[in-house]
């Protein structure tokens, strides 16, 4: 696998890339608080047919609460796409990073990848703003702990003691902040202002039909709004879905990249063994 680094204004943004050598290349981001290895579930299909690359953004709780004061997320993953040089022929996000790559595809027409098929997992979504009221803002608020807590269990392999749970929730709330979250809300506010009508291309929308946090008539509203999007709901899932059902959203990814964004007959299906690879999925801009 193949690590890049890049610094803006004390900030990491990370991209790591796998996979064949002049394969399609599909771009994954990942949530808020979450890191780039939520996808190795799904590298595990991708990487054999596809160029991967894995950003690793702000966002990721890993570093200062502060990355939106610098830029918003949509800006961040501009910065990355120019930063590697990357032109994604298909994205892949989840939760906040969803948000963030649809917003990119709306408001940034023209540039390279702003075309590209995409697979939203869990997006966040009202219609209207009228729905973006003060009641709903303190449902988000006053549900955040739980949200956090569920987020631990569902990527904790082993059985947490009560108090260590608690005291990891409580943890996680603190590096979370409140800029963090007025970030997050100020980007789930604006979703009723995008111009949706302009994005075209394929978009899979998937959810958890027991989603408590990007909730399922929002999440069918969102795909509804969008000419080419289609929406997948998986039953007995949450919002953490490739943890909650880890092949079936894996395999309808993987179908839904192969029907839109399929490789040449003659891409290799593994990268040179011993070769370490390219990041760019085209020559580098002098």
């Amino acid at each position: 696998m193949t690590t890049l680094l890049a610094s803006l204004s004390g900030y990491t943004i990370q991209a790591r890339a796998c996979g064949p050598v002049g394969a399609p290349l599909a771009v994954l981001v990942h949530g808020m608080m979450e890191a780039g290895s939520v996808w190795n579930p799904l590298l595990q299909r991708l990487a054999t047919t596809y160029r991967c690359v894995v950003l690793d953004l702000p966002w990721n709780g890993m570093q200062s609460g502060l990355w939106g004061r610098v830029m918003p997320p949509e800006q961040w993953l501009r910065t990355a796409l120019e930063r590697f040089q990357l032109r994604p022929d298909v994205w892949v996000a989840h939760s906040f990073g969803a948000n963030a790559v649809l917003t990119l595809l709306a408001l940034h027409p023209t540039l390279p990848g702003a075309t590209a098929p995409a697979a939203l997992i869990s997006p966040f979504y009202k219609a209207s703003h009228h729905e973006v009221t003060w009641s709903l803002f303190q449902q988000y608020v006053n549900e955040f702990r739980d949200f956090v807590e569920l987020s631990i269990r569902c990527r904790t392999t082993r059985q947490l003691a009560p108090d260590v749970l608690q005291r990891m929730t409580h943890a996680a709330c603190e590096s979370f902040g409140c800029y963090v979250w007025a970030e997050f809300w100020r980007v789930y506010a604006a979703m009723p202002f995008l111009p949706l009508r302009e994005v075209r291309q394929p978009l899979a929308v998937l959810t958890g039909s027991d989603d408590q946090c990007a909730r399922l008539p929002d999440v069918r509203a969102l795909a509804d709004s969008l000419p080419a999007g289609r929406l997948r709901v998986f039953h007995g899932a949450g919002h953490f879905l490739l943890n909650d059902r880890r092949h079936d959203p894996a395999s309808a990814i993987e179908q839904f990249l192969l029907a839109h964004c399929a490789p040449a007959p003659d891409t290799p299906h593994m990268a040179q063994a011993g070769a370490t690879p390219p990041l760019y999925s085209t020559e580098p801009t002098p």
